[in-house]
């Protein structure tokens, strides 16, 4: 693989990891159970409700980025449909192909994300401002489907280039750096408050 190439590869594929990286630290923080989020509703819920629209919006943003075309004007675009027209000369054309299918099944999922991402993350468009009903109801499955569709796609990616398979979806966080340790936490500030109430 060309130098450029493969510098390409891994901005794309440090892009993905960050993504799944965070999803995980969400699914940690908002998916882990009602005792949870009963827990962090008791520990600051304007704080948590904030940061969990801020990662839901980032993730439908970064999804919507990786899955852009080629380039938007005269600007190039670190995307997935970028990265396939500079390998798609040197690898086996039915390979390509189910590599461009994953896409477009990719690209179909993410039409959801696409209209939140234009008419309310990226943009404040007017009409949806007045109805936000306007826009579709976005679910956690459907950001959990989108992202399994992504991972097999830069598995297979990954598997063409370098012979060799990798996980996305459950990257590596540094201990006591993620959402559990958080709970810990603030589970056991919960009860020495909880001892100190006379």
């Amino acid at each position: 693989m060309e130098p450029e190439v493969r510098k390409f590869f891994w901005s794309l594929h440090q892009e993905v990891l960050y993504l799944f990286y965070r999803w995980k630290i969400f699914r940690q923080l908002f998916a882990s159970g009602k005792e949870n989020l009963e827990l962090l509703n008791k520990s600051g819920s304007n704080v948590f409700a904030l940061l969990q629209c801020l990662i839901e919006d980032n993730i439908i943003l970064t999804l919507c980025r990786l899955t852009d075309p080629e380039k938007t004007g005269s600007n190039e675009n670190l995307s997935i449909r970028n990265f396939l027209g500079r390998i798609d000369a040197g690898v086996n054309a039915d390979v390509m192909g189910d590599l461009h299918s994953k896409l477009a099944n990719l690209q179909t999922a993410t039409e959801k994300l696409r209209i939140h991402r234009s008419k309310r993350i990226a943009h404040l468009d007017l009409s949806h401002t007045f109805t936000p009903e306007l826009l579709p109801i976005l679910q956690y499955s459907d950001l959990q489907d989108v992202l399994k569709l992504l991972e097999s796609l830069m598995r297979e990616i990954h598997l063409v280039i370098f012979n060799a398979d990798t996980s996305y979806m459950e990257p590596a966080v540094a201990y006591g750096c993620d959402g559990e340790h958080l709970f810990r936490v603030l589970g056991d500030a919960r009860r020495q408050n909880d001892n100190n109430v006379f």
